[in-house]
């Protein structure tokens, strides 16, 4: 991964964060990337639980 897609992860990474909090839990792809996030989780971007496909 590099710089580009490393700082656009985290943007979109936020942006979920906040969907969220509204909607509960989900998981998006973002490449070879797979972001999961729980409402119950939810304190800040460095709760996020980031696995490599």
């Amino acid at each position: 991964m590099n710089s580009f897609e490393a700082i656009a992860a985290r943007i979109i990474l936020k942006l979920h964060l906040h969907i969220g909090k509204l909607y509960g839990s989900y998981c998006i792809s973002i490449n070879n990337m797979v972001v999961v996030e729980e409402k119950q989780e939810v304190h800040g971007p460095s709760r996020a639980v980031i696995g490599l496909a």
